[in-house]
């Protein structure tokens, strides 16, 4: 089957709406559209096992919705476009939602610079020494 040019944008539109079409993985974008965070923030945020966290990362990566970076063994995942933030917000506020305020808890023995350092804003990223 052939497919326009026109056609695969459009496509490519689809497949990102179907990708925020999940809660979790909006509630992983709400989360890192704050700044950026690593898989045990996010998994403990949300409650979710880590397996499941890194399968949603992964699929919101391979769209070229989120990235990462990597700091010795930590992956600390962040929005390619914090744009996508503001897309999600707009569609809250057209809905007439509220958006639900996600805590990202502080992990100890984490290396992320959030979690030793109480005053370092959780948007700074980590020492990369």
């Amino acid at each position: 089957m052939n497919i326009s040019p026109k056609e695969e944008n459009l496509e490519k539109i689809a497949e990102a709406f179907y990708l925020l079409g999940h809660p979790s993985r909006l509630q992983i974008l709400l989360i890192i559209g704050k700044g950026e965070a690593c898989v045990c923030h996010i998994k403990d945020a949300l409650n979710k096992r880590q397996a499941y966290i890194s399968q949603q990362l992964m699929l919101l990566k391979q769209s070229n919705l989120v990235t990462h970076r990597r700091v010795g063994r930590n992956l600390y995942y962040r929005l390619v476009d914090p744009d996508l933030l503001k897309i999600i917000e707009d569609t809250a506020n057209h809905l007439n939602i509220k958006l639900p305020n996600i805590e990202v808890p502080d992990i100890p023995g984490c290396p992320y610079y959030a979690c030793v350092s109480d005053n370092s804003p959780k948007s700074n990223a980590p020492s990369e020494s």
